[in-house]
């Protein structure tokens, strides 16, 4: 499974999402690149918010597995368990420190993108 992100290529925050998007360590994660591409959409059409941002593509792998064919307290304990085994380096509360093999979208994606975007700024349609 992928997510996607935005991430502002000096800070290395991330997007909020939204009409009026922020910048945070975790920002916002969208599952599906047509909602990301909707959202780019309505962001670039009327702001400059996202210049020197770029889309980072995020590969989610399982690493641990609770079966919930048992009883509730068990489970309880279990995700207690695993939460109390992950640590994060940023010191966030809730934080939790993943490996995850980034892909970054390539150049020519981005100008495909690009000229797409350009192409319906001229017609008034959505791309995608």
């Amino acid at each position: 499974m992928f997510v996607f992100k935005i991430r502002d290529i000096e800070s290395g925050l991330f997007s909020s999402g939204g009409a009026k998007p922020t910048f945070s360590k975790t920002g916002k994660s969208w599952t599906s690149i047509g909602h990301l591409r909707n959202h780019i959409t309505r962001v670039k059409n009327r702001r400059k918010d996202y210049n020197g941002c770029e889309v980072v593509r995020f590969e989610l792998t399982p690493e641990t597995t609770i079966p919930l064919d048992q009883e509730r307290p068990l489970i309880f304990d279990a995700l207690k368990q695993l939460d109390t085994t992950t640590t994060s380096t940023s010191g966030e509360e809730g934080a939790v420190d993943v490996d995850i093999p980034e892909e970054e979208i390539t150049q020519e994606e981005i100008e495909a993108a690009k000229s797409e975007l350009e192409a319906a700024s001229t017609t008034g349609e959505t791309p995608w």
